[in-house]
């Protein structure tokens, strides 16, 4: 597995656009909204997201960063996890087992 270096959101996001090739002039207005997103999250990261001027939990700043990355090409695929875990083998979860007993008793 890769190793992460501990980086701001704004670190990070300035490393995957300097890893990207295929952006050009016409996203700018786009880089500059995710920066502005990624200076808000690193505030935010360290107030547990609570904003420290207001008080009020701020639950939109993260999507819509995430938004940003997408509009850029910058989100990675999702990773396919093979059914059943790491091993291959079935695994049931605790509500699965607890109706499992529930009709035996019955």
């Amino acid at each position: 597995m890769p190793v992460f270096d501990d980086l701001s959101v704004r670190e990070a996001l300035e490393v995957a656009l300097g890893a990207a090739d295929h952006l050009s002039e016409k996203h700018a207005g786009t880089v500059a909204a995710a920066r502005v997103a990624a200076d808000r999250l690193d505030v935010l990261r360290d107030f547990s997201f609570v904003d420290p001027d207001t008080g009020k939990f701020d639950n939109v700043t993260l999507g819509a960063f995430l938004k940003f990355m997408a509009a850029l090409g910058l989100v990675a695929p999702p990773v396919e996890v093979p059914k059943g875990g790491a091993q291959g083998a079935s695994q049931k979860s605790e509500l699965d087992m607890w109706r499992e007993r529930q009709q035996e008793a019955v």
